[in-house]
């Protein structure tokens, strides 16, 4: 929150955050995405890891895509579905060596959570990663020759819908490769004490600041 202040970012109320609308334009912000690369804060997304030995059953009762045909450090795109067949929310699901991550949209958490509550979890944890990070999002066509050239790490090797953990500067991240936005791009899953830095350090690069009114 204090980065976007000193960027003088336009904040509005969403999803019950403060999130930036724009810092420079939304003009200039979408075609930095579409152009070159911009980055996003997507902190309000919820985030969750799924561990213990029914995770994957647990996950399908939730899922209408089949995980089944999902391999290790793959992500599928799925809808969370009621008992009637009602949409709770559309999700991803990413397949880590030894737990499952579940992302969610920000207006839907609450009610994912409390739905994942109502489940039988015998022997399945489920752990809110936003407690402990941030969420940015790396989006355009040059972002992963630039994210390549910032932290000396092959982006380009991370293949489309994967996720794995990559090491940042020494920090532990969760990487993704969805292209949220249409465009190519990377999700970075990153510890509370250290996002700050690693999101100036990519804004020093030369890399555009969006706010929600490009994404």
């Amino acid at each position: 929150f204090s980065n976007h202040e000193k960027l003088k970012a336009k904040m509005v109320p969403f999803s019950g955050f403060k999130m930036p609308v724009w810092y420079v334009g939304l003009k200039e912000e979408h075609q930095a995405v579409r152009e070159t690369c911009g980055m996003f804060d997507i902190s309000h997304m919820g985030c969750f890891e799924i561990t213990g030995d029914n995770s994957q059953s647990f996950l399908q009762q939730i899922s209408c895509n089949d995980l089944d045909k999902t391999k290790k450090n793959n992500m599928v795109y799925s809808m969370a579905l009621n008992e009637n067949g009602g949409i709770l929310d559309d999700i991803m699901i990413g397949k880590l060596p030894h737990s499952f991550y579940l992302v969610v949209n920000a207006g839907n958490k609450e009610k994912m959570v409390n739905w994942m509550n109502s489940l039988e979890r015998d022997g399945i944890s489920i752990t809110d990663l936003n407690k402990t990070n941030g969420f940015i999002a790396i989006q355009g066509p040059d972002a992963a020759e630039k994210l390549s050239t910032i932290f000396g790490i092959d982006f380009k090797a991370i293949g489309r819908f994967t996720v794995e953990n990559k090491i940042l500067d020494g920090v532990t991240v969760i990487a993704s490769r969805t292209g949220y936005t249409g465009e190519d791009g990377f999700e970075l899953l990153v510890p509370n004490d250290s996002i700050s830095q690693i999101w100036e350090k990519i804004i020093e690069s030369g890399v555009q600041p969006c706010g929600l009114g490009a994404r």
